[in-house]
């Protein structure tokens, strides 16, 4: 920690070095070390300063103790060691208040900082280097037992039992119920922390320790209400501060700095009261800035003169309006039309803590808005419906509100809530819409469904929600969705194919085919392709042989309306040819020859002979017809062959029965 804070002051501009030296630091006793000064004696104007805080003097809002520029704090000195036996001898002893057991850190000067101006020492850079022990006291020096870092101490370090006073304490209110504290940094390297102090009595006490701060680079604490140790809105308080060293022992307690907590907040500013709305009336202020206001309440009183009662409470520093329903709900208001009411408006803070009440302003409701005019529907649209209606003439008006049935007689349920009086359209796709300034969803459905008869009505609400009559119910058909192709056909027996066919849909809407398959008539159909409008086939390849399927088309319209199935029909791929059956050998002119029963289908090109070798089968010949001369085959030896069918196709079949061959 010291060599840090060694670089970083020595960077401390001249400007810097001149405001630090007026940094204040607590009274210590000091030795003499060669080449520090030590700190300068208080100033009349700081005595009076602390005299006025030590009498009890309120400070309103912050309090600072005054202070010295940090110097370096020593009780004692090493001034003999024995590392070898773990001992030395510090000069101090019973004329310091010693006793056996004293722990004393050691600490060593590493560097000073001077005021270029002046030649005053700003501060001491202190190393810690170990601790010590007393383990046999005299008048003014005392043998101590070498205990941590012993290996480092040497003779002329420092040795203290306790660090110095914190210096340059200040406070303030940082919000309700929370108070900081805050003290200079210490250089002392073996101050472990601080422990706070607070009276809610006087300067003079008692003082209760509030909390243990366990870092020793801190420079402040946040005291924050608890049940223990409360703060209450416009009470005054005391603190001090003592520092604690790695032995726990405490520095002497600092000056007392005084504050009054944050009181509970003022009424908000510039209340405004709006009328002429229905069965409702608008408040509206500026929202106080104080970040601890937690929300406002809201009184009203019938005219001017009644007791105000208590309406609402609105949560939320940022709160700048409220609509008054009487109690009620938007849809329901329950204030009385034309009729004037007076408010009044206070805060309150996040403990609850409620500020005084604002001046009352008055406002007088008014009437809800008319039914709505020139309600009408287009119909034969693909799943949706447009309305348009006439734009409302009362200022008042907020919006519309949709509502859909499939009945003339109802019920109906609302569809969109339209903010805006000068909207005047809607297009209901039965899900929430995804377009139109203004607009949103009050059911949440699928969507509209094809070729379906549908009844609206429109009504109009006001800035409180206050609605108007419904207007007429108008009707409207939903578009249909296409016929299924017709003269759909496929063809069987082509080889790992199946050709589908249909006449075009005549509908000039129409986008695509979608084409599905399964294996059987009652199982699950899936698409297995599409094709444009403009094609009137489908080619499904790539199929096992002779595999029978099942096939549905329907026609998909450029709006997404996807039309009715086909009803399913089959076809079943080309089989391979049969198995070549009766293989045998015969000597025929002098030759061995295959002979085979002809296969039964009409379409058999040729026959493929195999030879079977050390590899496995392999192709020695073919044969138009159904016998095959063996050549190359020395007499004596044996060999095995086995025979295939080819189609016209090109679709080969399975081997026949191997036989052997002895000529």
């Amino acid at each position: 920690m010291g060599g840090s804070i060694k670089v970083v002051m020595r960077r401390i501009s001249f400007i810097a070095l001149a405001f630090v030296s007026t940094l204040s630091a607590a009274p210590c006793t000091s030795f003499a070390i060669p080449g520090v000064e030590h700190p300068a004696t208080e100033s009349r104007m700081d005595d009076e300063r602390m005299a006025q805080t030590n009498s009890g003097k309120q400070v309103s809002q912050t309090s600072v103790s005054t202070g010295k520029p940090q110097g370096f704090h020593q009780e004692g000195a090493i001034i003999g060691l024995d590392k070898q036996n773990g001992v030395g001898i510090i000069n101090i002893g019973q004329d310091k208040n010693v006793i056996q057991g004293d722990m004393f850190a050691v600490v060593r000067v590493k560097d000073k900082i001077v005021d270029p101006a002046t030649g005053e020492v700003i501060r001491v850079i202190q190393e810690f280097i170990g601790t010590v022990e007393a383990v046999s006291v005299r008048k003014s020096n005392t043998d101590v037992k070498l205990d941590k870092g012993a290996k480092y101490i040497e003779e002329g370090d420092s040795v203290r039992r306790k660090p110095s006073t914190p210096s340059g304490i200040s406070i303030k209110n940082i919000s309700t119920r929370r108070i900081e504290i805050s003290w200079n940094l210490s250089y002392e390297p073996e101050v472990r922390g601080y422990k706070i102090y607070r009276s809610s009595e006087s300067n003079t006490g008692p003082f209760e320790l509030v909390e243990m701060v366990t870092k020793g680079d801190a420079t402040s604490f946040e005291d924050r209400s608890s049940s223990k140790f409360p703060i209450v809105e416009g009470k005054v308080y005391h603190y001090r501060v003592s520092s604690y060293n790695l032995l726990n022992n405490d520095s002497d307690q600092s000056n007392v700095v005084t504050i009054s907590a944050k009181d509970a907040p003022a009424p908000p500013a510039n209340l405004k009261a709006e009328g002429d709305k229905i069965r409702s009336n608008y408040l509206e202020w500026i929202p106080i800035e104080d970040p601890d206001v937690s929300g406002y309440k809201i009184f009203r009183t019938l005219g001017k003169r009644g007791e105000f009662v208590e309406v609402d409470n609105l949560k939320g520093r940022e709160t700048r309006n409220y609509t008054d329903y009487g109690g009620g709900k938007p849809l329901s208001p329950k204030l009385e039309d034309s009729t004037e009411y007076s408010y009044k408006v206070s805060a309150y803070n996040i403990f609850g803590t409620e500020g005084p009440k604002s001046s009352s302003v008055s406002a007088t409701t008014a009437s809800p808005p008319t039914v709505p005019t020139g309600f009408s529907a287009k119909g034969m649209q693909p799943r949706m419906v447009p309305l348009t209606w006439d734009v409302h003439p009362d200022p008042n008006v907020k919006g519309y509100i949709i509502s859909r049935s499939d009945s003339p007689d109802g019920p109906f349920e609302e569809v969109a809530k339209i903010e805006g009086r000068n909207i005047n359209n809607y297009v209901d796709k039965g899900a929430p819409p995804s377009s139109g300034w203004g607009v949103s969803s009050t059911k949440k459905g699928t969507e509209l469904e094809d070729a379906h008869l549908y009844f609206y009505k429109v009504q109009a609400y006001n800035w409180v929600d206050s609605r108007s009559d419904y207007t007429s119910a108008v009707s409207v058909l939903t578009k249909p969705v296409s016929f299924p192709p017709e003269k759909f056909t496929a063809t069987s027996n082509r080889p790992r194919q199946v050709p589908l066919e249909w006449r075009p849909v005549p509908d000039i809407t129409i986008a695509w085919y979608e084409v599905f398959r399964s294996d059987t008539v009652d199982g699950e159909f899936k698409k297995i392709g599409a094709v444009k409008s403009d094609s009137s086939h489908y080619l499904d390849e790539k199929l096992p042989d002779g595999k029978n399927y099942f096939y549905k088309i329907r026609a998909v319209d450029k709006f997404g309306l996807i039309g009715e199935f086909t009803d399913p029909i089959s076809a079943t791929t080309k089989l391979l040819p049969a198995k070549v059956a009766g293989l045998r050998w015969e000597i025929i002119s002098g030759e061995p020859t295959l002979l085979w029963n002809a296969n039964p289908e009409v379409d058999i090109k040729e026959y493929i002979i195999y030879e079977k070798g050390f590899f496995g089968w392999s192709k020695v010949g073919t044969s138009k017809t159904a016998q095959f001369i063996i050549r190359g085959l020395a007499s004596g030896s044996t060999s095995s062959f086995a025979v295939s069918a080819v189609d016209g196709d090109d679709l080969e079949g399975e081997k026949s029965e191997s036989t052997t061959v002895r000529p």
